[in-house]
């Protein structure tokens, strides 16, 4: 992980559908501490010299997507290949950590059994998940601490 002075920095994306029924969120349990069973969108840290972004692309494709680029892996539910320019992004700093969170709205739900999930996550253990749903797990300490700061931050839960 890279430290910028004194912050230890890490950055992730958070896949989204718009549905009929509001919006959800992909995301999958932990398998290892901290946080065993803990709901996580793929993410990291960031390594010396690399952007927020690129850890976090490289994240992706090392936990979920077995190697491969998040583009070549997710690429027919992505408007189109220029993803960084597509992604939203959310800064959240506490406790000394800078954690980057990147919105990628696909355009159709992609089914969570093609995620091949890395040994970090527990097996088939991705879910679609109902934004309204994260506010409950966050209050029941079942979710990553900053996806629901994030989720209000892109405007996909209201604030509150």
């Amino acid at each position: 992980m890279h430290r910028l002075g004194a912050i230890m920095s890490a950055a992730g994306i958070l896949f989204a559908w718009r549905g009929p029924d509001g919006w959800e969120v992909c995301l999958a349990k932990r398998s290892l501490e901290p946080d065993l069973g803990k709901w996580y969108c793929p993410g990291g840290g960031v390594k010396h010299g690399e952007s927020p972004w690129d850890a976090a692309t490289r994240e992706t494709s090392e936990e979920w997507c077995n190697g491969d680029s998040v583009v070549q892996f997710f690429g027919k539910y992505l408007p189109h290949p220029g993803i960084r320019s597509l992604a939203k992004q959310h800064v959240y700093h506490s406790g000394g950590w800078s954690f980057t969170t990147y919105l990628l709205e696909v355009t159709e739900k992609f089914p969570p059994g093609m995620i091949h999930l890395n040994d970090e996550f527990l097996p088939d253990s991705a879910e679609w998940i109902a934004v309204g749903d994260l506010v409950r797990l966050h209050e029941q300490d079942l979710l990553r601490y900053n996806l629901v700061r994030a989720a209000r931050a892109f405007g996909l839960i209201p604030p509150g």
